[in-house]
């Protein structure tokens, strides 16, 4: 959801899919109203925080009234780690809660302006709601790479860092087109259908 209002203490109002509601933000530190990017990673890219701050910086610059949030879409993998490494090497980030339940993790991608994560569940999800997704393949997965192709030019793939300016400022600036995922769930629905016809005989 995204905050559109801070109401005093720690309640907010936010939006989501145009309806507005008062929510506490209690259990979350630093939101801020406005547009945000989702900031996912894990252990792996602990090394590269700098880099990738600075890249975000250059993003933000040309964004003004843009914030960043960290996400954590699952317990282990370093998840909480680098939350913590970027929000100590950026001011203004703000985090989420490290047990959100999955619902919770759709919720704050649905809510974005565009997603950076080096996760395939978390690029799909921000795909499955039409948000303009980088995905920093920063390990070489063929996998991350295959799913970037297939659904170009809706998600961007990176492997270098120093790209991540460029292509989150061409990302947040190219309204995502819904034909291509409606496309795809047609494919996967006549998948399943094939599958089920094939059990059954």
């Amino acid at each position: 959801a995204r905050v559109v209002e801070l109401t005093g203490g720690d309640n907010a109002i936010v939006e989501l899919g145009g309806v507005r509601k008062q929510v506490s933000l209690a259990l979350v530190d630093g939101i801020v109203p406005g547009d945000y990017v989702v900031v996912q990673g894990n252990r792996s890219i602990l090394i590269q925080v700098g880099q990738l701050c600075s890249a975000l910086h250059t993003v933000l610059d040309r964004h003004p009234g843009l914030s960043l949030v960290t996400l954590e879409t699952g317990p282990g993998d370093g998840e909480a780690a680098f939350s913590t490494a970027v929000r100590a090497a950026m001011v203004g980030v703000c985090s989420m809660p490290e047990a959100l339940v999955p619902e919770d993790v759709a919720s704050v991608i649905e809510g974005a302006r565009g997603v950076v994560s080096i996760s395939m569940q978390a690029s799909i999800t921000a795909m499955a709601f039409q948000r303009p997704t980088v995905i920093a393949n920063l390990g070489g997965r063929s996998n991350l790479t295959a799913l970037a192709e297939l659904v170009s030019p809706m998600a961007t793939c990176i492997t270098d860092i120093t790209e991540l300016p460029a292509a989150l400022h061409k990302a947040l600036g190219v309204p995502c087109d819904g034909r291509l995922v409606r496309e795809l769930q047609s494919d996967i629905d006549h998948h399943f259908d094939r599958m089920a016809e094939v059990i059954e005989q």
